[in-house]
């Protein structure tokens, strides 16, 4: 019986009643990500000053300086605004978040993360009722402002030094009286927590006990010094503290006027008057004097003009003039940039064609460590694992697990593309409701609750003040961001196929399911790929039902019922449950010997594994990650690549089947063949009309969930990724192809490339990419031969997958019955007595 098809929720506004976009890179291009082209990305307070003098000099060349302004905001508005107010303060708006994404797309991604939500995406309309007093209220203060001076405030020259602060927070860091010593105690922990992950060592910890002892005299030289960008070495600093010694030695000598000339720099410092022009200190007053003013985006003036060449006209940063020793700078300069140019080339032929591949990839996701944990491991894992040696966000993942090494994502120069699909998963999320982390979350506090006898000690003595600060299904600020990224990486690489749709004036049709977290990852998804707010109306994106009893190949699992069997499609739950059993015996018990009032058994370890992952994604950090060994991390892992190996993969019976409907959809859009009837997962009352299902676009998007991503995988017959054979169920194999963290991590995706390539014997071409590794495709497809680039003739692909088609029985598999058991490779079908 096949489930009744039901329309899904879409738009009452028709396509011809919105305006088509025009090119891919046009004056509404609001984020125009071509037009950035310094290399410097800021990654902390150590490359701060360089970051900086790249950002006044493009906002300056754009004549957007005026948006650096503390008090930055859109025009006022009379108390009855006329159109002409309105369109100024739109236009405004616009331009600030233009800017604005510019600002934010210049930080590294772990700073893009953190700073993404004082530019969240969705614009609020200009109300028809806004005034004077709402339209000047503080809350106005443009994004592009708000994100420049909230880096400036963490990592400019107020607080250059980020690890000098941390450490003497921890230094001076006291019980206040009545504060209880537990919290003060966290706190401690928290602080030295933070100055670890930074690898603060032993002469930085020197060089700040020896600046926050200075007597007050000195002031105006650590200002100086914490104005500084570099960590200045412990002899430097002392060489220094002598010279100042000396200097104010020798002024108390010639008139007693040392303590005068550091009251007199001091009083400057506070009302930003000029310092007497024979102050013994006066170049490092006035450095730190004038790198306060410029971050408070105060103006250079005669007052305060440029410490190099006295112009009113331009800070020390701008100035055209060479200050001293700046020849002897800019040579090294150049002898760098030279060997870095020279490194950065090896590298590059290493990774393929152009620079911009490991800019783009990591816009399009980060790769990760270990199933579900998607967040990078802490540094001093990280440091120890060879699991996490791709975390880096300027990669993609590592093509040799799967894919064609040596091989670009990029159009291959012998090519044009004509036709491009995606396939992708959401983004980082929240847990899911009542998922592991929030039953571990509940036992504690069961425990604590009934008899208050659970305690916990040493490395878990945290728990006794532990809460669950973690929300439920929806995605998570990193998660948002990496489909948005996914967005503009798209742009990007795709942009042009747009032309498409404005010579036929219509609008691309994108899908997505109808949870939460799937809707806003096709929202985030369409504003990168589009901009802000041009997104609300340059796309359809179509909302299929996710539910019982209705037809969605975004959800193949609710009309399989197969698929919820323990025996049959949830065989990887049960075989992954079974091989942690055994690999967390000494976890378990080590752990329980930290804790009286409850029993840890293996559900708690992984649970605990998981908060470390959510923790780490959501909060910045995690006190569950230092609690498990690489061993713990591994075994982490491998549970969950037994789990989708047979559940979605070629281990499954059900995956095939499952994965039908999205093949069945892509070969429609490679053939142009409507879809009039169904024998899967897929909706054929929608996908036969072509409004909801168009078979004339040059660029689709489908938005889904990670296990319907592997079951397409396996439908596809991608032999690629399961090359290494069943996985062993009763002990690791880390030899394995196989790694579903590679394969299926948090916004991974599947790109399909149609080309006409020149240099083919039939020009038509296809190849598909999963995170940014080519696939081969000559053990996959009969008749594609070996080829450098993953190409093999359409035709012929087409050809394989409507004979894949054939052998996916999806009544069979989802509905009939047999038997089977992990450890063998069924090709993701169900085997036949």
């Amino acid at each position: 019986m096949t489930p009744r098809d039901i329309p899904p929720h879409h738009s009452t506004e028709s396509p011809a009643d919105i305006p088509p976009h025009h090119s891919t890179v046009s004056s509404a291009d609001y984020f125009r990500p071509l037009v950035w082209t310094s290399s410097i990305v800021l990654e902390g307070p150590n490359n701060f000053p360089q970051w900086e003098q790249q950002v006044e000099v493009f906002f300056m060349e754009y004549e957007a300086f005026d948006l650096l302004e503390p008090d930055a905001a859109p025009p006022s508005l009379s108390a009855t605004p006329s159109a002409q107010e309105r369109a100024s303060e739109k236009a405004w708006v616009h331009r600030d978040v233009k800017f604005a994404a510019l600002l934010h797309r210049s930080l590294s991604l772990p700073l893009q993360t953190r700073f993404f939500e004082l530019i969240r995406l969705h614009i609020p309309r200009l109300s028809t009722k806004a005034t004077a007093q709402s339209s000047t209220s503080a809350s106005t203060v443009g994004r592009t402002s708000r994100l420049f001076h909230a880096i400036a405030r963490d990592y400019g020259s107020d607080n250059a030094q980020h690890e000098y602060i941390l450490a003497c927070r921890f230094i001076n860091h006291r019980p206040k009286p009545g504060e209880d010593i537990t919290s003060w105690i966290d706190k401690v922990i928290e602080l030295f927590s933070q100055l670890k992950t930074r690898e603060f060592n032993l002469e930085k910890l020197c060089t700040c006990i020896l600046l926050d002892r200075l007597p007050s005299e000195y002031e105006g030289l650590t200002q100086s010094i914490w104005s500084q960008a570099d960590m200045p070495s412990l002899d430097s600093v002392s060489n220094r503290i002598r010279r100042v010694a000396t200097k104010n030695e020798a002024s108390a000598t010639l008139d007693g006027s040392s303590t005068l000339y550091q009251s007199q720099a001091l009083a400057a410092a506070i009302s930003n008057s000029p310092l007497p022009t024979d102050s013994p200190n006066r170049n490092d007053y006035l450095h730190a004097l004038y790198s306060r003013m410029r971050k408070e985006g105060k103006r250079p003036s005669a007052k305060h003009p440029c410490h190099n060449c006295g112009s009113p006209h331009h800070w020390e940063l701008q100035c055209p003039e060479k200050t001293e020793g700046e020849d002897e700078k800019e040579r090294e300069k150049s002898e760098g940039e030279a060997r870095e140019g020279e490194r950065k080339e090896v590298n590059g032929r290493e990774r393929g064609r152009k620079e911009v591949k490991g800019r783009r990839a990591a816009k399009a996701h980060a790769a990760t460590a270990v199933a579900f944990y998607e967040p990078p491991l802490p540094d001093f894992y990280a440091q120890t694992s060879s699991t996490t040696t791709n975390l880096s966000p300027w990669y993609s993942v590592n093509s040799s697990f799967y894919g064609l090494t040596d091989t670009s994502p990029l159009i291959p120069e012998q090519c044009e593309i004509t036709q491009v699909h995606l396939l992708y998963r959401h983004g980082a999320r929240y847990p899911t409701s009542g998922s592991g982390p929030t039953k571990f979350a509940a036992k504690l506090a069961n425990a604590a609750a009934q008899d208050g006898s659970f305690t916990a000690k040493d490395e878990l003595e945290f728990l006794n003040s532990w809460t669950y600060k973690l929300g439920a299904e929806l995605l998570s600020p990193f998660g948002r961001l990496q489909n948005f990224e996914l967005g503009v990486a798209f742009r990007q690489q795709y942009g042009s196929l747009l032309n498409n749709f404005t010579e036929a004036g219509t609008l691309p049709v994108f899908r997505t399911e109808s949870q939460d977290r799937m809707v806003k990852t096709a929202e985030n998804f369409a504003a990168g790929f589009f901009g802000v707010p041009e997104y609300l109306d340059q796309v359809s994106i179509e909302i299929l039902v996710e539910t019982h009893g209705v037809n969605n190949s975004g959800a193949p699992y609710k009309t399989c019922p197969n698929s919820n069997i323990a025996s049959r499609g949830s065989l990887g739950s049960t075989a992954a449950t079974e091989f942690s059993e055994n690999a967390f015996n000494e976890t378990v018990a080590r752990i329980q010997k930290l804790v009286d009032g409850i029993t840890i058994d293996t559900s708690d370890v992984l649970n605990m594994l998981a908060l470390c992952s959510y923790e780490t994604d959501t909060l910045g950090y995690s006190a569950f990650c230092p609690l498990f060994t690489e061993e713990d991390f591994r075994n982490y892992e491998y549970h969950y690549d037994l789990s989708f190996y047979y559940n979605q993969g070629f281990g499954s019976p059900v995956g095939a089947a499952q994965g039908k409907g999205f093949l069945q959809e892509f070969v429609s859009r490679f053939t142009q063949t409507p879809i009039n009837a169904s024998d899967s997962a897929l909706n054929a009352t929608l996908d036969s009309d072509p409004t909801f299902f168009p078979l004339n676009q040059s660029i689709y998007a489908d938005a889904t969930h990670e296990v319907v991503l592997l079951d397409a995988f396996t439908a596809f017959n991608f032999s690629a990724l399961f090359s290494s054979g069943p996985l062993p169920i009763d002990k690791r194999d880390d030899s394995a192809s196989f790694v579903a963290s590679q394969i299926v991590p948090f916004a991974t995706h599947m790109v399909v490339q149609v080309l006409e390539c020149s240099d083919q014997t039939s020009s038509k071409q296809i190849r598909f990419i999963i995170n940014d590794a080519v696939l081969p495709l000559d053990k996959t497809y009969e008749g594609c031969e070996w080829n450098k680039d993953g190409l093999c003739a359409f035709d012929t692909v087409v050809s394989a997958l409507q004979k894949r088609l054939e052998e996916i029985d999806f009544d069979y598999d989802c509905n009939g019955n047999y038997t089977v058991e992990a450890g063998h490779d069924y090709n993701g079908r169900a085997p036949r007595n």
